[in-house]
């Protein structure tokens, strides 16, 4: 008892939460452009998380998070054992946990950031950096810059141009609500600080607009439009309240802003356009032989062949890495698919086809919760930033999952447990501290 009182006390002493919010900084800003630094300041706040867990276990017993990791291992158990029973030839010989955990560790970060605003928004910007930090340090980045303004679509050596685009979507989402903040900051007080914020966050939605532009995904498209229209009317029904005019001006003000840049750029126009021949083929036909292997063809080829696995094991899946089994078992797939492919493009599925509706229903309810618990943070101004923020980042998320498969790449959880934490820290802080959410502002 003596060793764990000293131990609280150490976790709980300024410098050393300061210390492991420099490490949460240091994750987000590094962990995707210089790996080698961003992992050190991982393992170090996961190690000290692990202490914090055995201090807190009663406090954390209750986080209802905590139980839906412990679950989530659970069900890869339950799916590793479904597919020994009902496949046995193509199961692993042990079960694989971490896969789902993976997209836990957002609980850590929320732990850290100590339900502290400020906290919160400095974890953002150095988000917003990272990304750049990631295209800077993948890409000759000037190089890429010019390619692009000659409407070459690009991709800052990041895999594929998916995952430039995906960061830019999130860049854009957060660079878009700083540059709203502090424009009405700088307006209202015309203090130095907010105009010099207002200015950074200009510059950082400047590029993240140039790179979504770019990158031509028209998944980040579909899925930046759908989290201004859909997260508008979702934060009004859960605010209870009038929609706030500066919320509803800033969305309707980016969604006039994309519609005249479809109507007046030839290479977003042309890229949307470009394979909708394949949307009319499933329409006029509904043959998936007639359907050519392009970029949307190829996808729906692969969704199509995991209904039959999921209709085989719907309820637990066939365990890990199905994605991999579904494309090498589809026989009729062209040999560059086989060599070229190893997931689904679409993370909802693959949580269906590798864990069935038990998984993707613990993924919902984890997004769910987390929308929840923001009701827990501080409101500027009457206006629930925090709220706004993690409805924008969820619909956003599941969208653009709905044509990649993030939730299993490393790029994707790094900015899924960033986001989810810093929006879900200050349920956990007041639960774990029962502070009051005054008390959390001030703090």
């Amino acid at each position: 008892m003596h060793f764990e009182a000293k131990l609280k006390r150490l976790l709980n002493n300024n410098s050393v939460c300061l210390a492991m919010l420099c490490c949460i900084i240091g994750y987000a800003l590094f962990k995707r452009s210089y790996r080698e630094i961003g992992d050190i300041f991982q393992s170090v706040f996961l190690l000290a998380s692990v202490a914090a867990l055995f201090v807190d276990r009663k406090q954390f017993a209750k986080d209802k998070m905590l139980w839906a990791l412990l679950f989530a291992v659970v069900v890869q158990v339950l799916s590793w054992i479904n597919s020994l029973i009902d496949i046995p030839d193509l199961a692993y010989s042990s079960p694989h946990v971490g896969v789902l955990a993976d997209l836990f560790v957002f609980i850590f970060v929320a732990y850290w950031l100590k339900g502290s605003l400020n906290n919160v928004y400095l974890t953002w910007w150095a988000m917003c950096l990272g990304f750049l930090l990631a295209f800077y340090s993948h890409s000759d980045i000037v190089q890429q810059v010019q390619l692009g303004l000659q409407g070459v679509r690009i991709d800052f050596n990041i895999i594929n141009a998916q995952y430039p685009a995906m960061y830019s979507g999130v860049g854009f989402l957060l660079s878009s609500f700083f540059l709203v903040k502090y424009l009405c900051l700088s307006i209202r007080t015309r203090k130095a600080q907010y105009i010099a914020l207002f200015l950074s966050a200009l510059l950082l939605f400047t590029a993240f607009v140039f790179v979504v532009i770019t990158t031509q995904s028209r998944q980040v498209w579909v899925g930046l439009l759908a989290a201004y229209v859909i997260s508008t009317v979702l934060y009004a029904i859960l605010h209870k309240e009038k929609l706030n005019k500066i919320i509803l001006a800033g969305s309707l003000s980016l969604l006039g802003f994309a519609f005249y840049t479809y109507a007046s750029m030839p290479l977003i126009h042309d890229r949307v356009q470009k394979e909708m021949g394949t949307a009319t083929s499933i329409v006029t036909n509904g043959d998936m032989s007639k359907i050519p292997f392009n970029s949307a063809g190829t996808r729906l080829h692969l969704w199509y062949e995991s209904i039959k696995w999921i209709k085989e094991r719907p309820l637990l899946g066939s365990g890990y890495n199905t994605r991999e089994t579904v494309i090498k078992q589809a026989t009729h797939f062209p040999p560059n698919i086989h060599k070229y492919f190893n997931h689904l493009h679409n993370s909802h599925i693959e949580l269906l086809a590798s864990y069935g509706i038990i998984g993707l229903v613990l993924m919902y309810f984890v997004f769910g919760w987390v929308i929840r618990s923001t009701k827990f943070a501080p409101e500027k101004r009457g206006i629930n930033e925090v709220l706004l923020i993690s409805l924008l980042f969820t619909v956003y998320w599941l969208t653009v999952n709905l044509f990649e498969s993030f939730f299993f790449s490393n790029n994707g959880q790094w900015i899924h447990n960033v986001m989810l934490g810093s929006c879900y820290t200050f349920y956990l802080t007041y639960k774990l501290n029962r502070l009051s959410p005054s008390e959390q502002a001030s703090s």
